[in-house]
């Protein structure tokens, strides 16, 4: 049920990273896969440090088997994580 209603909030909003997170996740979850991993490059793509982002679409190119993709991701991930770690605690922001 929530499908058409996350659509709509992309369409309201096309710059909302949020939604476009949602949209591309219950795609995942739908088992649509390439539609998944285009939202999730165009999130990492505009957002390079959604570091949820990098490991979805970390976890799709696997689910793909896009081994060197999928490697690639997780270690942005890593090194987002390092960085955050090294910056100490941050407040919480959605892009």
């Amino acid at each position: 049920k929530a499908a058409p209603l996350l659509q709509h909030a992309l369409t309201l909003r096309p710059d909302s990273a949020t939604a476009l997170f949602q949209v591309s996740a219950l795609e995942v979850g739908q088992g649509r896969l390439e539609e998944a991993r285009t939202g999730f490059e165009k999130l990492v793509a505009r957002w390079p440090d959604f570091a949820e982002a990098h490991v979805q679409l970390a976890t799709v190119y696997a689910r793909l088997h896009q081994t060197k993709e999928s490697e690639r991701e997780r270690k942005i991930v890593a090194d987002l994580n390092e960085n955050a770690r090294v910056k100490g605690p941050q407040p919480e922001a959605i892009p």
